[in-house]
């Protein structure tokens, strides 16, 4: 018996064990007779399919080399998993049954690289291959999962040379996303709301003041955090960034995922005619090119706020255009088409709200007329008519 099975069992835990051979099953069985425990055995194909419950945890004990395609597996463990679970990256010599093709001598530029590549067998007649997974090539995997994950980390075995991967799923109790574009007054409306003084609004819109609410972006959530469990959290979230970043799957490859880790999640979204949204933009974010001194200070004091993990008195850069780098120019010149046509504003509106509808638990509207009025989905496609 693994010592990590019998810590498990150690700790009364109730343990599935799947993907073991008949023998080994025949020979855990007989130990478990002596040990105790509460073990049972699945038989599902990990490679082919995902079990069809879920786990807290997820332990694969052996190396990665033992499966056709390493990188699919995974994803199913992520699938499955609840809190957190670990993998076994291994190098190509660290299982005896493999050994290298000319490629070996590209192994120390291949180790340092995000690559997946075969390794034959150095059994004679046989045509079975194994795919090896660099580090960085898992570091990139669970990089495009950060929504998922609270910390990765790994350790390594110095006697066989495999890292071993352990993950920590991010938990939501109660998430709230506080959406908007640019220059609608996300900041400030998080603002009123961390005060405490706006205890009505709060209230409208399902914050209940009395909880412990922790305010965040999110892409300082991303970043910087590390907590793998949040009870009450409100996330800061631009619905221009799939436009501006272009990225092929729009909000449901990040945003979706972090949805998916909460237990109820609502989101509010700020709103603005076009034409004042559009005005607003124009006067605040881009006069003539530069930027006032009135709106520098404003974002660093922006900046500086105590959000979740930030150290007081760091020096931060704020978050403006200056049209100095090729990045900056085109997030501007993409953000001013978007602005410019309210054909595409109001587009992306509709597309974000056929989202919220379809992940959303409960969705609000915050119209600007001129206090925060808070209304539906449906209320806003009548402003929208009535703005047209």
């Amino acid at each position: 018996m693994s010592s990590t099975l019998k810590a498990l069992v150690a700790r009364d835990c109730k343990v599935v064990v799947i993907g073991i051979s008949n023998e080994a099953k025949s020979q855990l069985t007989h130990e478990m007779v002596s040990y105790g425990g509460n073990v049972t055995f699945a038989d599902v194909d990990i490679e082919r399919k995902s079990p069809a419950t879920r786990f807290d945890y997820v332990f694969c004990l052996v190396g990665s080399t033992h499966f056709r395609n390493p990188l699919a597996v995974l994803e199913r463990f992520v699938d499955v998993s609840n809190k957190g679970l670990s993998f076994v990256a291994s190098p190509p010599l660290a299982a005896n049954q493999w050994s290298f093709d000319p490629s070996s001598f590209a192994y120390p530029l291949l180790k340092r690289l995000p690559v997946m590549f075969l390794v034959p067998s150095s059994r004679k007649k046989s045509m079975d291959q194994a795919f090896v997974v660099t580090i960085p090539m898992m570091q990139a995997f669970f990089k495009s999962m950060r929504q998922d994950f609270a910390s990765v980390t790994f350790l390594k075995r110095e006697e066989s040379g495999e890292r071993v991967v352990i993950a920590r799923k991010r938990r939501i109790e109660t998430l709230h996303i506080l959406a908007g574009v640019n220059a609608v007054g996300k900041s400030t409306m998080l603002d009123k709301l961390r005060s405490g003084n706006s205890t009505e609004l709060a209230n409208r819109l399902g914050l209940d003041p009395t909880k412990p609410w922790v305010f965040t972006t999110y892409a300082h959530l991303l970043r910087n955090s590390e907590t793998s469990e949040y009870s009450h959290l409100v996330v800061q979230y631009n619905i221009t960034a799939p436009a501006v970043h272009g990225s092929m799957h729009g909000h449901h490859h990040g945003l979706l995922d972090l949805i998916e880790c909460a237990e109820v999640a609502d989101v509010t979204t700020m709103w603005l005619p076009h034409d004042q949204q559009k005005a607003r933009y124009f006067q605040d974010r881009v006069p003539k090119g530069t930027f006032s001194s009135e709106l520098h200070e404003r974002r660093v004091t922006a900046k500086l706020r105590d959000v979740q993990g930030r150290i007081p008195g760091a020096t931060v850069r704020p978050n403006v255009f200056y049209f100095r780098s090729k990045y900056t120019r085109r997030k501007a010149e993409r953000l001013l088409a978007i602005y410019a046509d309210r054909k595409v504003f109001d587009s992306m509106y509709i597309e974000w709200f056929e989202f919220v509808g379809r992940h959303a638990h409960n969705a609000h509207v915050v119209f600007q007329d001129p206090d925060y009025r808070v209304g539906t989905i449906a209320d806003w496609k009548a402003a929208v008519l009535a703005d047209a």
